[in-house]
């Protein structure tokens, strides 16, 4: 008899704690749904404009067409001096390529080295011309094979030195590329956290957009216009 009256204390306590919990879900209210996900918002920049109505990126490509131009002429200038030798030859890359304004001095200076490699080429071509006839002295075969590695020697150094203006202005290019492209994306990413943008993407990669996708190129432009402004004098930006 006690262990029935055991049993039946275990079943009304546990009648009352399932009540109990009944009592309490019913009591505790359901927790408030997950607020929504704030839609992705998408902007595009039209990259080539920025690159043609930017101020500095318009004065930047000025200049460098300028200093690739004239390193056009400095190359050319030099190869007229096909028949120099080494020493002369230095003095040319000297004035020609030096960081400093040609003097009076270095203007004679390249007067005179202009007149011996032009007398050199007639020298060098009557020695030809005499050699095939077999008449030259051993004075003139000397003669003529020291001119003859003397234009072979500029040849070369003139292949050279191309390489390494045309690397040099490779290098140039590239750091002004970077500094622009650095000076681009940090305006865009200030505009865009401005207006809330998450994803900004290049309008030329862009085949069709919806209108809910925002163009904030005249934004990005107006603050790379006033925040970085190309210098007094500098050529003006496209129109249109």
């Amino acid at each position: 008899m006690r262990t029935l009256a055991v049993a039946r204390a275990l079943l009304a306590l546990g009648a009352m704690s399932v009540a109990s919990g009944l009592a309490l879900a019913q009591e505790t209210p359901p927790p408030a749904p997950a607020a929504a996900a704030a839609p992705l918002r998408v902007a595009i920049v039209d990259w080539a404009k920025l690159s043609t109505d930017w101020t500095v990126e318009v004065a930047e490509s000025e200049a460098f067409n300028a200093y690739f131009g004239e390193q056009n002429q400095v190359f050319q200038q030099i190869t007229h001096y096909g028949y120099l030798f080494d020493a002369e030859m230095d003095d040319v890359l000297r004035i020609v390529r030096g960081t400093t304004t040609p003097t009076e001095p270095d203007g004679a200076r390249l007067a005179e080295v202009e007149k011996l490699t032009t007398d050199r080429e007639k020298e060098y071509s009557q020695l030809l011309e005499k050699d095939a006839a077999g008449g030259l002295t051993d004075q003139e075969k000397e003669r003529l094979a020291a001119l003859r590695d003397c234009s072979g020697r500029r040849r070369q150094q003139f292949t050279d030195l191309k390489q390494q203006m045309e690397q040099e202005a490779r290098v140039k290019l590239s750091e002004m590329g970077a500094r622009l492209r650095d000076t681009k994306l940090q305006v865009i990413r200030t505009v865009a956290q401005a207006s809330g943008v998450s994803v900004v993407l290049s309008a030329e990669a862009i085949v069709w957009s919806g209108p809910d996708v925002a163009d904030i190129t005249t934004q990005v432009l107006e603050a790379l216009n006033r925040d970085h402004p190309a210098p007094a004098g500098a050529p003006p930006a496209a129109e249109g």
